[in-house]
């Protein structure tokens, strides 16, 4: 299973747990359905860090646990991510590597300052 997938898994379970179209999921996310149905269907990938904090938003989860759950995902299916998904892969580990290996207080402390850091830096 690739990252992609991963993803993919994770956004069929939430529009099943929370009985969401894909249209009421895009609603949420700020996209089109049809961005949704491309990322379900895994004609599009989420490529960056935005896109995995709107994700993570509407998961209502810490982006530090979202990228957990995918990256836990794709190491229990034990193929691991193809080639496409290290651009991703590598730069969320940069900037969450210490808020993957941190105790919960100290991921959520971390993901404040990414998102202020990205804040100032979008300004």
């Amino acid at each position: 299973m690739t990252l992609s997938q991963a993803l993919n898994q994770k956004i069929r379970e939430l529009l099943r747990r929370e009985r969401w179209s894909q249209r009421e999921f895009a609603t949420q996310l700020g996209v089109s359905p049809g961005t949704v149905s491309h990322l379900i269907n895994g004609k599009r990938r989420a490529s960056g860090l935005d896109e995995y904090e709107q994700l993570a938003r509407v998961f209502d989860m810490p982006l530090s646990v979202l990228i957990a759950d995918l990256e836990r995902r794709v190491a229990a299916n034990a193929i691991g991510p193809s080639p496409a998904d290290h651009q991703v892969t590598d730069d969320l580990d940069t900037k969450l590597n210490a808020v993957l290996a941190a105790n919960r207080a100290q991921a959520e402390a971390t993901e404040r300052m990414l998102r202020a850091l990205l804040k100032n830096a979008r300004r």
